[in-house]
């Protein structure tokens, strides 16, 4: 189908992008999507994951000419592909600044290819991995491990309604998959029902968790649930995905808080305010945002909004230098949350605040702060949050919501 772009969103000066030349792909959870995204990134297209097919928004700030709606449903992901470098623009993801002002992440083949060589050394993946994807395929983890899999002549598995521990029970039992990804709070949840299964955890043998830091008891206890798994926990962002990968079932005691080391030609150091910084050939070639365009490219130190420490190599996170919400791996900035309410509440004013809280399942829960003069308006506010959320990708639960009726 044609898109539509909105006239007020358009290029930023200086991107290396065509004007109606990237393809716009519709953000589907299934195996189409991954298809047709390995497709385009095959045949030297420029991919652009939209929230919808009439993603105004995205449209206009990656140039898209072209909508591409994959089928929905889940299944497997198999056949041929080959990942491949070059330094020409290869994808343009999304990611919401601190300001809240959305980003256009410009990613090279180079960059992609990358992060697909790493995977595959450090995981020592063969043809025999057959994976359940349990994070979305059309999010940045997701499609890298399809990537990656697919690469080592291996299939995915993409659950039809999301990750769910009895499936990937039944699945294990049956011998039909032997790898999982999934974000640190949906290894939460198998770790606290772990009465679920049985001797069908030994089959497991690969296992990539990302997008959230755990605990170092917590990867213990993965380590234990999974004696024969080679478990892989990786540190990055969108325009650098995968900077450090840490080996839980190799790594140290005293490395097991960490999220591992960078490999590679990746570059990493820390500034003088404890800021993490990155290089190397797995940064996205520059970051379109409102106020134009912003080079990187694999010779530029890219400064991160997280803080860390760097020991013998090993690199700790020690949280964000912002106040970037990170609910199960979704990223909400509180000022964009903010500027929807006030456009969907109108008569809420400025008397409410929207902050993160840590939570120890999801990473952060959200917090909506309400003035006395906004409390009779809470339940439209905790409508709009939702509603928000919801097109971000994520669906709140009563706990990651959290309202307080005083500040």
């Amino acid at each position: 189908m044609d898109g539509a772009p909105n006239p007020e969103f358009r290029l930023a000066p200086g991107t290396p992008l065509a004007e109606g030349r990237s393809i716009g792909v519709a953000a589907v959870n299934g195996p189409d999507y991954a298809r047709v995204m390995l497709d385009l990134l095959a045949d030297g297209q420029v991919a652009v994951p939209l929230r919808a097919p009439d993603d105004a928004e995205r449209i206009g700030r990656a140039g898209v000419g072209r909508i591409l709606v994959p089928r929905p449903g889940g299944g497997w992901v198999e056949g041929s592909f080959v990942s491949t470098p070059g330094p020409a623009p290869a994808l343009v993801s999304f990611s919401s600044g601190t300001e809240g002002a959305p980003k256009a992440v410009v990613l090279s083949k180079d960059a992609l290819h990358d992060v697909v060589t790493r995977l595959t050394e450090a995981m020592e993946l063969t043809p025999e991995i057959r994976e359940y994807v349990g994070v979305p395929v059309h999010h940045s983890f997701g499609f890298g491990r399809v990537r990656a899999v697919l690469n080592a002549g291996g299939a995915c598995l993409v659950p039809q309604a999301g990750f769910a521990l009895t499936e990937l029970r039944d699945r294990l039992r049956a011998g039909d998959v032997n790898a999982v990804s999934a974000v640190p709070s949906q290894w939460r949840v198998f770790l606290a029902n772990l009465d679920v299964f049985g001797p069908e955890l030994e089959r497991v043998r690969w296992v990539e968790i990302g997008s959230q830091p755990m605990t170092a008891d917590e990867k213990r206890a993965l380590r234990r649930a999974l004696p024969a798994a080679r478990i892989l926990q990786h540190y990055g962002l969108t325009e650098a995905s995968r900077t450090t990968l840490l080996r839980i079932d190799q790594a140290p005691e005293a490395a097991l808080a960490s999220v591992g080391r960078a490999e590679g030609a990746t570059g990493l150091r820390i500034a003088d305010d404890g800021v993490i910084e990155i290089r190397g050939p797995h940064v996205a070639l520059g970051v379109a945002q409102s106020g134009g365009w912003r080079p990187l490219g694999p010779e530029r130190w890219l400064r991160t909004s997280d803080l860390g420490r760097l020991e013998d190599g090993w690199l700790f996170h020690e949280g964000r230098a912002d106040d970037v919400i990170n609910c199960g791996g979704v990223k909400l900035s509180p000022d964009a949350v903010e500027a929807h309410v006030r456009a969907a509440v109108p008569e809420a004013g400025e008397d409410f605040g929207v902050l993160r809280t840590p939570d120890l399942l999801r990473g952060d829960s959200i917090t909506v702060a309400l003035a006395p003069g906004a409390a009779a308006h809470g339940a439209a506010i905790e409508a709009a949050v939702r509603a928000y959320a919801r097109g971000q990708g994520l669906e709140l639960e009563d706990e990651a919501l959290q309202a307080l009726l005083d500040y």
